[in-house]
């Protein structure tokens, strides 16, 4: 039986919902209380960068939060930061999901403190997986493909397309397990699902700016839909073998008629090519008569 998800913690990206909360990496309730995490790095990385600088802060239950604690009333930031992982360790465990937006891996020194601190400090990884070059390495572009709609979260990458700012791609030659479900123009992978012992490691390429107005409904329902998908589907979302022995009725003819929808969308796209080449050998002659420079006349 599916499981009903319950809440989102959402973390440095709005996300407007009854069934989210909003807060930023260090003043948020207890993570294992939710049953899926939604993480900007970036903006995780700024609130512990801030805090340092001088900015207050302050958890859920009103405790200040120092970078080196001195009343007994404050909490640590490295303690602060050991907390989160603990309970996302713990959110995964209980088979909960989480959603990042992929940044590169930046760690810097905490001032005082001997312990380092990154936008994934707050993430726990089996051992052997490394968000870091050659697995996790910079990049920057503005286009992105989805390759694997059967993905729980392709469908939220599709619709942010005309937005998408990624600035990291993965190399899944380096881990075993993982599944790419959006490329970028070139092909890197900058939508992954990284495996996990328990829970679900979902990475979405960065977006160039939250959705606003409107569109940040529709943005927050297709991730919400996505994550229930995840919430919903066993192991890696693959079907087990039986379920080719238990047909759907109708099913069989909508999966041909999607079949042959792409093949034709293929086709008319490699049609679409040749006649815009055919266009261009002949077009060239005419700006001949109006081009300057070394291209015309």
């Amino acid at each position: 039986m599916a499981r009903v998800i319950g809440r989102i913690l959402s973390l440095g990206f709005p996300l407007p919902g009854v069934q989210v909360d909003n807060y930023t990496m260090l003043s948020a309730p207890s993570f294992f209380d939710y049953d899926a995490l939604v993480v900007d790095p970036r903006a995780a990385g700024a609130a512990i960068e801030n805090l340092i600088s001088g900015s207050e802060a302050r958890t859920f239950a009103g405790a200040p939060i120092r970078v080196e604690p001195g009343d007994s009333g404050d909490i640590g930031l490295a303690e602060i930061l050991r907390r989160r992982r603990d309970e996302t360790a713990r959110l995964l465990e209980n088979g909960g999901v989480v959603v990042a937006f992929a940044q590169p891996a930046r760690k810097r020194p905490m001032p005082g403190v001997g312990v380092e601190f990154g936008e994934y400090a707050w993430l726990p990884l089996p051992e052997g997986l490394r968000l870091e070059p050659p697995l996790l390495a910079a990049g920057e572009g503005s286009q992105a493909h989805v390759v694997d709609w059967q993905h729980p979260l392709a469908a939220f990458v599709a619709s942010q397309l005309a937005n998408v700012a990624y600035r990291a791609h993965f190399d899944l030659r380096h881990v075993q397990g993982g599944s790419v479900f959006a490329t970028s123009q070139g092909g890197a992978a900058i939508g992954v699902e990284l495996p996990l012992p328990r829970g679900r490691l979902i990475f979405l390429p960065a977006l160039k700016a939250a959705p606003s107005g409107e569109g940040r409904y529709a943005a927050s329902d297709a991730l919400q839909a996505g994550i229930r998908r995840a919430l919903g589907v066993m192991a890696q979302g693959r079907a087990p073998a039986w379920v080719e022995t238990m047909p759907l009725p109708g099913l069989a003819e909508r999966q041909q008629a999607a079949l042959e929808a792409r093949q034709a969308a293929e086709a008319a796209g490699e049609a679409q090519t040749e006649a815009e080449a055919a266009c261009e050998a002949l077009a060239r002659f005419q700006r001949l008569l109006w081009q300057e420079g070394v291209l015309g006349l």
